[in-house]
């Protein structure tokens, strides 16, 4: 059993309820981070946001944090299994998610307005966004859509209909902050 006070288990220890004790640490400051930012039609308009999160996550101490983009949806390499995806930093190499070391520990937060100002319902996208979203899933349950276009200004669109089985936010302060700290994860 866990003792999460030392002078408790100091005392225990002194009256002979405990015969040793070791302390074991977790290392609970190394996470790992990948941002997949979608760099096609309006997101352009969006890239700020991009550049913002971009900059801050690297701030985070002893963090792995890794930074890729797509177009629309992530390109398969293998269907529904493995995908390409182009890095941000310029000069790297396409990663290939066959190559990842990801585990459930991973927060994967995707940047996409997914069709939110096409004004047309695109079943390819909706097909391939959610392979793509069951596929992280499948390695973590920290995945998080962060979707600059107000649900509020949605018509019946992509992102309207795929909102319907993938939870987005917008990224004001409040709706982030619910996210992190307040959303429990998706259950795998």
């Amino acid at each position: 059993t866990p003792l999460y006070s030392s002078a408790a288990s100091d005392v225990y220890k002194r009256q002979g309820f405990i015969d040793d004790i070791i302390y074991e640490t977790q290392d609970t400051q190394k996470s790992k981070v990948v941002l997949l930012a979608d760099r096609f039609g309006s997101m352009v308009a969006h890239e700020f946001l991009e550049h913002h999160f971009d900059q801050s996550l690297r701030q985070i101490p002893y963090c792995d944090y890794q930074h890729y983009f797509f177009y629309n949806w992530p390109k398969e390499i293998t269907e529904g299994i493995h995908y390409e995806l182009q890095p941000a930093r310029k000069g790297a190499e396409v990663f290939y998610t066959s190559k990842h070391h990801w585990d459930r520990n991973t927060w994967f937060l995707i940047l996409s307005d997914a069709g939110a100002h096409s004004g047309v319902v695109n079943r390819e996208r909706m097909k391939h966004t959610m392979k793509f979203w069951k596929y992280l899933q499948s390695i973590s349950s920290h995945v998080f859509w962060i979707n600059p276009v107000p649900i509020e200004y949605m018509e019946d669109c992509t992102a309207s209909r795929l909102q319907m089985s993938i939870p987005m936010v917008h990224p004001d302060q409040h709706s982030l902050n619910t996210m992190i700290f307040e959303r429990k994860p998706l259950s795998l």
